[in-house]
Parts: structure tokens; sequence; C-alpha cells
């Protein structure tokens, strides 16, 4: 009797071991195709996501090498590529259709943006992203929103950026410069009402945080003609008050608080530039009276050597 009962103790924890396997993979392959659709589906072109895991126990779900196609005829082999990202939730909220995340953190991100002559590879990115919020009730959109889980995340934090500006305006010099950013956070994302937002729309949101940082910080290094597309591109998109969310840049003490758009960057470039320009012209006012002066000197000398011994005073 005893043999009969370890043995039926016995199948019921293989069933049980086989249950959770099959549920955490399940979980897995959901996630990692979740993931994947939401981006492409934002962002216009194909997303890929090697791993995700969604640990149970643990109460921790990671990430592993997501990556943003770049649009066709750019040479960068991607637009944006993410080392890892790691996000703090319980099963039991995942199993609810609103999932409250506290922190939500993506590590090591790389992000290529491209111009040649007229055309940007983050423009059209930016056209998708346009074309995908102004969808309204679209047959793609009331299927995601039927299907995909909404989420809030309290603390969004992005570090170890790295955003490269290539650009190669028309018969001008090829600027190719990068800008690094410790570190990006949003707080609230998706708190604008009880609905949170969906991984395409949380796509977005990164996207569009990470562009704003971008012109925060390289605003002295990015050209003038990008930061003005940029600039133009975000004004026709949800800001990232929409959903509820606030953006700072920097670490601790020194983060600053940002706008919605890239127009004061492009503001203090065109600043400087005038500034600068007042300057060498003020320089140039200088040089030019100087030599003026050098001149009508070294002329009056010359003068004074030529004149007639009986034209000059008796000392």
């Amino acid at each position: 009797m005893k043999k009969k009962i370890r043995k039926i103790i016995l199948v019921v924890v293989v069933v049980l071991v086989v249950l959770v396997v099959a549920v955490v993979l399940g979980i897995d392959r959901i996630a990692k195709t979740g993931t994947e659709v939401g981006a492409t589906y934002a962002l216009g072109v194909p997303t890929t996501l090697d791993s995700a895991d969604i640990g149970i126990l643990q109460g921790r779900t990671e990430l592993q090498q997501l990556q943003v196609n770049n649009p066709e005829g750019f040479d960068s082999p991607h637009f944006l590529k993410l080392n890892r990202g790691a996000l703090t939730v319980s099963l039991g909220s995942l199993t609810s259709d609103l999932v409250e995340v506290p922190e939500f953190t993506l590590e090591g991100i790389e992000v290529n943006l491209e111009k040649k002559g007229a055309q940007s590879n983050y423009q059209v990115i930016l056209d998708n992203l346009k074309k995908f919020e102004s969808q309204g009730e679209s047959e793609p959109a009331k299927k995601e929103t039927k299907e995909g889980k909404r989420f809030v995340i309290r603390e969004t934090l992005i570090k170890d950026v790295k955003v490269r500006v290539k650009a190669a305006p028309l018969g001008a010099t090829l600027i190719d410069v990068t800008v690094p950013i410790d570190e990006i956070r949003l707080r609230d994302v998706g708190s604008d009402s009880n609905k949170g937002v969906l991984v395409s729309e949380l796509t977005g949101t990164i996207l569009k945080a990470i562009i704003l940082a971008t012109a925060e910080k390289g605003g002295n290094l990015i050209p003038k003609d990008v930061l003005g597309d940029l600039d133009g591109a975000l004004k026709s998109l949800a800001s990232l008050k929409d959903v509820g969310a606030s953006l700072s840049v920097g670490v601790g003490e020194a983060a600053k608080e940002i706008g919605a758009g890239v127009q004061q960057a492009t503001q203090q470039l065109q600043e400087g530039t005038r500034k600068a320009a007042e300057e060498a012209q003020k320089a140039s006012e200088q040089l030019q009276e100087g030599a003026k002066k050098a001149a009508d000197d070294v002329a009056g000398k010359i003068g004074d050597l030529l004149k007639k011994p009986e034209d000059k005073k008796p000392e």
C-alpha cells in the first residue's frame, strides 16, 4: 500500500513539474513573440528578440538582445539594439489584463541615426510611428487591443546609451558623432488612465525618450538640420505626457527634467552659431582696424623718410 502511495505521489510530482515547465516555456514564448510583434507593429521594421525569460519564482523577467532593423537603403546593420532588459513583476500580475511593473531596466542600447542628403532612417521610423499612433480603430489596432496585455510602469531606467549620428548633407562633408548618455529615467508610463500601455505603445514611448535625451545631451554636436528633422517629427507624435510619463536625463542629483520636443536644443545650437558669428565679425573688424592703423603708421613713417632735407624742420 505504501509503495502504491509513493508511486502515486511520484506521478503527481512529475506531472506538476511537466506542467510548470510547459507553462514557463509557454509564457516565455508568448512574451518573446509579443515583444517582437508589438515593436515591429509600432516602428514598421522587423524587430527580433533572442529570448525572454519569465522568472516565476524570482518575480523578475529578463529580455536578451532585442534588435530593430534599419530601413532599407541605409548602411548601419541596425537602427536600434538592446543588450538586455529586466522588469520586476509577479506571476499574479502577469495573469491580469493590466500589469503593474514597479521597475523596468534597459541596459546597453545602440542607436544609429543616419541622413543621406534629404533621406534619413530616423524619418522613416518616426513616420511609421506616426501612422501607428494615428491608426485609430483599424483592424490591427483592435486585434492588439483585444489580445495584448497593458502595462503601467512606475520607473523605467535606461542605462548606457550610445547614439551615433551620421549625416552627409548634399555637397557637404560627412559628419559622424557619437552622443553617450549615462542614464534616462521615465516615470509612470501608462498612468494617464486605467488602460496602461501596450507593448507597441511602450516601444514608441522609449524611442521618443531616447531621441529627446539625445537632443538634450548632444545638441551642440548634432547638425542643425538633423535636430530640425527630429523636432518636426516629434511634434507630430503624441507627447510623453499623453501616456502620463515624465522624463529626466542624467544621474542622481545631476538629473535634469526635459520637455516634449527638441526645439530647445535646436534654439541653443542656433544661438551658439549666432554668437560665434557675431564674435567672428567683431574680431574681423578689430583686425581690420588694427591693420588700417598699422598701415597709416607705416605710411606716415615712409612720408617722413621721403621728405627733402630742406622740408624738415630744424631741431
